[in-house]
């Protein structure tokens, strides 16, 4: 099985130095044992430290030593000190009376939710997911439908084209702008994302309908977009250039540049076909067979847009209580700007011809009634928040007592709504889709939410969000206009109020940093549940703690996290392997499989699947865990390190095996 001495790495020597360095530090305090807590808090004193009193406004390192040795003197902030230098501190401050108390338990919920729980993998297609979840219902109840998808891939493809043609009409009528200037770095730096806006999704299927996801189903770079959008992007900022010098150019005439952006959209439309696969037209039909909750079998012959008409036939509008989903519009909560006006985002958009993005801002009291008279009628809601804030990924929670940071570190985080969208703390970042609530004395206290990423997050794909997070971090519901008053209906016939492209309430995003934080989740849901007998410590092996420290150590953030969780895929069937202890199949089975040529996992198999096995045996004890740190640093981090490099030096490893 190899040997199970394990060299020293530069991470564990740095490690190491700090900790020494660390301990030497509290033994060479005075520990003062006077109480420095109040209230069960640790006490920081409030008065002006006498060494910057001078009125400086330079840092004094004598006054940080000083705060050192006082922060260090109380045990409580040790105590802290030893917890949230080995983790992250969301798991160390998780509060669990709130994750008893947020049980997925509502009085008030759609009989028909929708299943199977879909999965929008590495991408940032969480409102094409969540508004196809809205749609499928409809069809699902006229289909007579246990469970059903809407294929996300082929709006997704559409989009794609559509969005790269409305950059290139940007860039021809902003000519004048200052490249260098902030309307022009923003239209440049994301002609293609993932994200979008409900009203962006209406101009989709208006214009090229929908189709079952079996008609249409996901590709690999539907899955995993990050590098199809990347090409592309580039492609489009170099027309963007050439674009500019032609426009200014007054021997350039306008059939010419018409011209050469048509041959600009075919180079977009060949790489979108070519790397998501040709989609059904619009017009054309297609076939598509479903056993309905009788098993009887059904064969359907239509067009993509004659699909989509559908959810507004007699029958659709019936048997979703007289709802049409096509004439559903946003309202917003945005405490900036004045309750019920009319918003929109200059230069925000997909389809050139198609609805401009609207919403009509008002109070959450307006929004909240208005969706619970929607679950009351049997309808999904497709919902904008900012999940990432106060949330338990793994439980499926976002509450605002689900981490309770002033236990720590003894401060608040007091901003307002409205003071974190003027900040840039907070925008929406995330679409999903509610299906119930939980009514007490006719108050809303928590709300169901199915999420799109998959069954592993929450529990079984669901999330409960409690009704004070709704409060803070939801900006958007998509509801019927029959529920909202005459007076909110009239804001739609406004002229509305013009934000800036790069204003919090735009497109539901699908920015670098969601982008890594998904792909994080997206590895610990999927794979360190399954195989959690490795170690409970993230900062020994959790994966968590791994990436974090990657994270610091790479500075193509996204193309790494890509890779890593490919090449995780592959530890998993190692991993299968080694928990049967059938060392010679692992060690087969890493060598034979197609997509495995890097570095030292083909040298170090052994080692891995003894050390594995033994974890799984139980008989990996405390002082052998540096042995999977190291073997998974040196294979796995160090490969990411050197990504682009690794073809040749595989190369020249296979040829001397």
């Amino acid at each position: 099985m190899g040997s199970t001495q394990s060299t020293e790495t530069k991470p564990q020597l740095s490690e190491k130095l700090s900790e020494r360095k660390l301990a030497q530090q509290l033994q060479a305090l005075q520990l003062n044992q006077e109480d420095h807590t109040e209230n069960g808090f640790v006490h920081v004193d409030s008065g002006p430290s006498a060494l910057l009193s001078s009125g400086s406004p330079t840092l004094s390192v004598s006054a940080t030593q000083e705060w050192e040795k006082k922060l260090l003197e109380d045990p409580k902030n040790r105590l802290a000190l030893s917890a949230l230098t080995s983790n992250a501190p969301n798991t160390i401050l998780t509060s669990r009376s709130t994750k008893i108390a947020d049980i997925q338990a509502f009085n008030v919920k759609i009989p028909l939710e929708g299943s199977p729980v879909t999965n929008q993998r590495a991408s940032g297609r969480c409102w094409l997911f969540a508004a196809t979840n809205v749609f499928r219902v409809a069809v699902m109840r006229r289909h007579n439908l246990k469970e059903f998808e809407l294929s996300q891939a082929y709006l997704f493809y559409w989009d794609k084209l559509e969005k790269a043609n409305f950059f290139l009409e940007q860039v021809l009528d902003t000519t004048g702008e200052d490249l260098e200037g902030r309307l022009m770095q923003m239209l440049l730096a994301s002609p293609v994302g993932d994200g979008g806006q409900w009203d962006m999704v209406a101009n989709l299927v208006n214009k090229y309908g929908l189709v079952p996801q079996s008609v249409y189903p996901d590709s690999y770079n539907a899955m995993n977009s990050h590098n199809m959008d990347t090409l592309i992007t580039t492609k489009l900022r170099e027309d963007a250039l050439l674009l500019r010098r032609l426009s200014g150019n007054s021997a350039t005439s306008q059939s010419s540049l018409a011209g050469v952006k048509e041959k600009m959209l075919r180079e977009i439309h060949l790489m979108l076909t070519l790397m998501l696969g040709p989609p059904p037209s619009p017009d054309s039909n297609f076939t598509w067979e479903y056993y309905d909750k009788n098993d009887a079998l059904h064969r359907v012959e239509t067009t993509p847009l004659k699909f989509a008409k559908e959810l507004s036939s007699s029958t659709s509008v019936r048997a979703c209580g007289g709802t049409n989903v096509h004439e559903l519009f946003s309202l917003v909560n945005d405490p900036r700007n004045e309750y019920n006006t009319l918003l929109s985002v200059k230069r925000l958009g997909n389809v050139l011809e198609g609805r401009s993005v609207a919403y009509v801002n008002v109070d959450m009291n307006t929004m909240k009634t208005a969706c619970i008279a929607m679950l009351r009628r049997g309808l999904p809601i497709f919902f904008g928040s900012d999940v990432g804030k106060y949330l338990d990924g793994a439980a499926g929670i976002m509450d605002l007592d689900i981490i309770d940071y002033s236990l720590a570190f003894n401060t608040a985080l007091n901003m307002s709504k409205a003071q974190r969208l003027i900040t840039g703390e907070s925008s929406m970042t995330h679409a999903m889709v509610l299906t119930a609530v939980h009514v007490v004395d006719g108050e809303p206290v928590r709300w169901r939410v199915q999420n799109s990423w998959g069954e592993t997050a929450g529990d079984k794909g669901w999330f409960v969000m409690s009704d004070k997070w709704m409060d803070q971090f939801v900006y958007q519901a998509v509801v019927d206009p029959e529920f909202v008053s005459k007076e909110v209906r009239e804001v739609l016939e406004q002229k509305p109020r013009m934000l800036e492209l790069w204003d919090p309430m735009g497109p539901v995003s699908s920015s670098t940093s969601s982008y890594i934080q998904g792909s994080i989740l997206y590895i610990n849901l999927t794979f360190y549940p399954r195989y959690r007998y490795i170690s409970t410590d993230s900062a020994t092996f959790g994966l968590f703690g791994t990436l974090e420290r990657m994270v610091d150590w790479t500075n193509d953030l996204v193309p790494a996290l890509t890779i890593f969780r490919h090449r995780f895929t592959i530890l998993a069937i190692f991993w299968e392997q080694a928990e049967s202890r059938s060392l010679d199949a692992a060690e087969s089975a890493l060598r034979t499989h197609p997509n495995l040529c890097f570095q030292q996992v083909l040298l170090r198999s052994k080692i891995v699947a003894g050390a594995l096995a033994a974890a799984y045996a139980g008989t990996l004890n405390a002082t052998k865990t540096p042995l999977i740190r190291e073997v998974f640093w040196s294979c796995y981090i160090g490969t990411l390190i050197n990504s682009y490099a690794v073809d040749k030096r595989d190369d020249a490893i296979n040829s001397n095996r």
